[in-house]
């Protein structure tokens, strides 16, 4: 343990629990919006958006 640090006490269950809920909305919203920018980047550059050059970019399979 580093020597000098205050504890924090944790939150109730229920606020920590709602804390983690809004952080999974909140990277849900962001990994949507990611796959919308490259969908419309994609039908500008190459005139279509496949799943497969989805993925590709994205680095998911």
């Amino acid at each position: 343990m580093r020597r000098n640090t205050v504890l924090k006490p944790l939150p109730s269950e229920d606020d920590q629990a709602a804390r983690f809920v809004r952080q999974r909305e909140a990277d849900r919203t962001a990994v949507a919006e990611d796959y919308v920018e490259l969908i419309a980047d994609l039908l500008c550059a190459e005139g279509e958006a496949r799943a497969v050059d989805l993925a590709r970019r994205m680095g998911v399979s």
